[in-house]
């Protein structure tokens, strides 16, 4: 029984790997093949997702004084995150960039934590870090002769995982009030969305108007919703009550595989010298971030 329990958990984790991995091609897919504004796939996105969540779970009331905590905690995401992200994939114009940078959450966020929580921060955690940056940096650099990645895209993408910091930073609080999963998950979507709605009319109502709706439109932005802000992060929550946090955060590296392997299979990117290599840096920082090197050699 405890070995299925524990399968179901690693089965659960690499869905949420899986999912979270394709929502970067779809996002692009919105971006450059649909031409939808960039707030107003964030606000369908949230608005799908925030309905499936208050329909098909129980959601817990909000306890008396932990309100500020979820508004701090839907500004920084899905709220800020999401424009940091979106804006990245659409300047950096390649999704698998994005997820690579993305990735570095992962190294980035024990920092933030150890700071805030004043908890241990391991050396393999500083040199994972370390490692994972010069990747990021060797597929910003025109080595092979191919585009070079724009540096406002790479901004939003650092504000991105600035942000999505924060996010576990508050998350830990939550945790520690016993709120589930399914609840925060769906407070978060609906307050974020109140967020996006007056910017999405203000400033792309128009735009709106004249979207194209086609199946694959549609296509789009219900697997962001409905796998993307919903399942995964439902499977992720399960994974990490079987297998920890700790160890469900290593398939985290997946992500920006799954990106590129999905994006090369639909004709979406090619693989060059260049990104081959900074993402191969990358998942090595992020693996030895992971490790215990320093442990087995005490």
């Amino acid at each position: 029984m405890a070995n299925r329990r524990l399968f179901y958990g690693y089965v659960a984790t690499v869905i949420s790997t899986v999912l979270w991995g394709a929502s970067f091609v779809w996002t692009t897919d919105l971006l450059n093949v649909c031409n939808f504004p960039v707030i107003t796939i964030v606000t369908l996105r949230l608005l799908v997702a925030s309905v499936l969540m208050f329909i098909v779970f129980k959601v817990e009331k909000i306890r008396k004084g932990d309100l500020r905590y979820f508004l701090l905690l839907s500004m920084f995401q899905p709220f800020l995150y999401f424009i940091g992200e979106t804006y990245g994939i659409k300047y950096v114009g390649e999704a698998s960039f994005a997820a690579v940078m993305i990735s570095l959450i992962p190294v980035v966020a024990p920092f933030a934590l150890s700071l805030v929580y004043k908890s241990k921060l391991k050396g393999e955690l500083v040199i994972g870090a370390i490692v994972s940056v010069l990747g990021v940096v060797l597929m910003s650099l025109n080595i092979t002769g191919g585009g070079s990645i724009s540096l406002k895209g790479i901004l939003f993408l650092c504000e991105a995982i600035i942000t999505a910091v924060c996010y576990n930073v508050v998350l830990q609080k939550l945790i520690t009030k016993n709120y589930r999963p399914t609840s925060i998950t769906a407070y978060q979507n609906a307050i974020a969305l109140v967020f996006y709605l007056p910017l999405c009319i203000g400033f792309e109502g128009k735009e709106f108007l004249q979207i194209d709706w086609t199946f694959r439109a549609v296509f789009d932005i219900f697997s962001l919703a409905v796998l993307c802000s919903s399942l995964a992060y439902i499977c992720y929550s399960y994974g990490a009550k079987i297998i920890s946090i700790s160890k469900e955060a290593v398939f985290n590296n997946g992500i920006p595989v799954v990106t590129i392997i999905i994006s090369v299979i639909i004709g979406q990117e090619v693989l060059d010298l260049r990104k081959i290599l900074g993402i191969a840096t990358v998942i090595l920082g992020l693996t030895l971030s992971q490790s215990n090197i320093f442990k087995r050699k005490r």
